[in-house]
């Protein structure tokens, strides 16, 4: 909308996704952490991983954290 091309690969969207997954009980759990790779962003031609790790504290989901390589592509300071 504002002339800025799409996000080729969503570390938040892989993060959500994350805990989702780890609420429906779809995650091979052999301990207090969990870890796997989203691929995405190949039809835009810009292909990107994203690594996400998640914690549990007993049964509940603790922390989720997203790793990965980024590219900016603009900056810019907002002052009120």
């Amino acid at each position: 909308a504002l002339g800025i091309a799409e996000d080729p690969v969503s570390g938040n969207a892989h993060g959500l996704l994350g805990a989702y997954l780890a609420q429906l009980r779809l995650l091979d759990r052999s301990g207090d952490r969990v870890r796997f790779s989203g691929i995405q962003g190949a039809s835009l031609h810009r292909p990107g991983r994203v690594e996400v790790e998640l914690e549990f504290k007993g049964e509940a989901l603790g922390s989720v954290w997203i790793s990965g390589q980024a590219v900016s592509i603009f900056e810019t300071e907002m002052e009120f």
